[in-house]
């Protein structure tokens, strides 16, 4: 359904006119209403292709309005933390797992960066949350969610987002820290 309503709103809004912005306003529309409201929160993990079909498409439609999702940037992550990342059996669906980093860094890539330096706790509060789920059950090691949530934490830094406060903190409490450690050691790419 959602690659024919893109069409239909591409060829409804002319996208090929200079002023592209109706276009980009259904889709986030689509996107926040169709996608974040309503097919992610109750596809859940009992239907997990229907999920990541979700989720790609949350992704594909992000690439294509770019800075204009900050409208929905709040929403899409509290939606992936309250229904995907909080879950208990997150950590059992790699193909989730990987679809919600790929999202999170299609966020950072596409935002403004004074957007992502504003959402900066939230953004490194889902990669730890992710690392920390993963860690856990003894998923963080030997598989390359370790190398993408490091990523994810480099590119925030590449981004103008300084990381070191938040980690700073973190390692104060002394409760994972091992975790913060892992996360926050990346290589540079």
């Amino acid at each position: 359904v959602y690659p024919v309503l893109i069409k239909l709103y591409e060829l409804q809004f002319n996208f090929l006119a200079e002023d592209s912005h109706q276009y980009h306003e259904k889709l986030i529309t689509l996107c926040n209403e169709v996608i974040l409201q309503h097919s992610i929160p109750r596809c859940g993990f009992k239907y997990e292709e229907l999920l990541l079909f979700a989720l790609n498409q949350l992704i594909a439609l992000l690439q294509i309005v770019g800075q204009s999702s900050v409208l929905i940037f709040q929403r899409i992550i509290y939606v992936i933390g309250e229904t995907l990342i909080s879950d208990p059996f997150f950590t059992l669906f790699d193909s989730v797992i990987d679809a919600s980093i790929k999202l999170i860094d299609n966020l950072i890539e596409i935002c403004p960066k004074d957007r992502l330096r504003a959402h900066r706790f939230d953004l490194v509060g889902l990669t730890f949350i992710i690392a920390v789920k993963c860690d856990k059950e003894g998923r963080l090691e030997g598989n390359s969610i370790l190398n993408s949530l490091q990523h994810l934490i480099y590119k925030l830094n590449a981004h103008g987002v300084d990381t070191a406060a938040i980690q700073e903190s973190l390692i104060k409490d002394d409760l994972y820290k091992n975790v913060i450690i892992k996360l926050f050691t990346y290589k540079e790419l």
